[in-house]
């Protein structure tokens, strides 16, 4: 017997109408899956079962599209999420207390000789400022 084997797919795809009003062409605005799982097995050991997999799609036309118009997805991230030890060979900080620390000694100019790696973090730290007022 196995447990949570995939043993079905449910695909959801919608659509509109769009371009010119005599030739308007069908444009898909966004489709999904969901799958589902169970239980397999059970039959003599021999290896001959029946497996059964179910597959469905259901396509679904939006058919006033200006209603569509309101829906606007999530912005994908300008900066993809950086690791923690980025700049290790340069800075080596073990929290996120430490790295501001850095930042604002090397802006004083009492950075420990990681100078460099400091003004890098503190373009980076202000990109994020601005990207968070974005």
């Amino acid at each position: 017997m196995c447990a949570g084997l995939v043993t079905g797919a449910a695909v959801s795809v919608v659509t509109a109408r769009v371009g010119e009003a005599s030739n308007p062409q069908r444009k898909v605005l966004a489709a999904s899956v969901a799958y589902t799982t169970g239980i397999v097995g059970g039959g003599s050991g021999s290896g001959s079962g029946v497996l059964g997999l179910r597959t469905s799609v259901t396509w679904t036309e939006v058919n006033n599209p200006g209603s569509a118009a309101g829906f606007v997805p999530a912005a994908p991230p300008l900066i993809p999420p950086l690791p923690a030890d980025l700049f290790y060979p340069f800075v080596s900080t073990t929290s996120s207390q430490d790295a501001l620390n850095t930042v604002s000694g090397a802006a004083a100019g009492g950075g420990g000789g990681g100078g460099t790696a400091a003004a890098l973090l503190a373009v980076a730290a202000a990109a994020a400022a601005v990207l968070a007022r974005a």
